[in-house]
């Protein structure tokens, strides 16, 4: 047996294992701030304020606070997809792996609320226009493998014949639809919506339910109707989230 080794897979060393750990104290720094006090808090200065380095360095490393941001974003779109591409290798049929998604994300909503937030700041007109080429095109790559991550069920669906379409249709528009109500609830979450005067007790609860009614209402197999979907929400934590049981 070969006892050569990886070297794509070594850890880093010296000075690159050095930049690195200095970047997830810049990150976790800028995570706290922009979370805590808002987006005007979150300075280059602050950052390097907080963290002990000169400001010299930190604008060397970022330019601006808002490459900070969209590195920030990258980070959170990273993360989002980890959590789904890791909720698709549930055993199950293509309905029960979506669900998964969503039990994934439920299963620490505040966490993805806070990673929502952060990306749609870098949309807004005061942030984007101030971003490098660079980080957009890989900001953008990012949001393009979620939404490619969330569509692969959805096809499978049809593929396997769970999920029929009328003429015209496509899965795009059904995953589309998906992703805006999601997205939709985490801007309701975060935009100070008004909860209370909703009689929403759980929101959560409202969207996993409307999303269940999507999927019925398009005759995605198996229905509510026909299958158990809390049996299902058992065999996702005990796969899934054993380790937090």
């Amino acid at each position: 047996m070969s006892m050569a080794r990886d070297l794509s897979k070594m850890p880093p060393k010296g000075k690159e294992r050095e930049l690195l750990t200095r970047d997830e104290l810049y990150f976790d720094i800028a995570h706290r701030i922009f979370l805590g006090e808002g987006f005007h808090a979150l300075t280059l200065g602050r950052v390097a304020e907080d963290t002990g380095f000169s400001r010299a360095t930190v604008y060397d490393r970022f330019g601006c606070k808002e490459n900070l941001i969209a590195e920030l974003g990258i980070q959170c779109g990273r993360e989002l997809l980890g959590v789904m591409e890791r909720a698709l290798e549930f055993s199950g049929r293509a309905r029960e792996r979506m669900f998964a998604v969503g039990e994934s994300i439920s299963h620490d909503p505040q966490l993805f609320v806070h990673n929502m937030r952060i990306l749609r700041i870098i949309d807004a007109e005061i942030v984007l226009p101030r971003v490098s080429p660079t980080l957009q095109t890989e900001m953008s790559g990012v949001k393009e493998r979620v939404f490619a991550t969330l569509l692969r069920p959805i096809e499978e669906a049809v593929a396997a014949g769970d999920l029929k379409l009328g003429p015209g249709e496509k899965p795009q528009a059904l995953c589309f639809t998906l992703w805006t109500m999601v997205d939709g609830w985490a801007a309701a979450m975060t935009g100070g919506a008004p909860l209370g005067a909703m009689s929403l007790a759980d929101p959560l609860t409202a969207l996993r339910q409307h999303i269940r009614y999507l999927f019925d209402g398009v005759g995605w197999r198996p229905l509510s109707c026909e299958w158990d979907y809390d049996e299902t929400a058992r065999r996702i934590r005990l796969t899934l989230f054993a380790e937090t049981l």
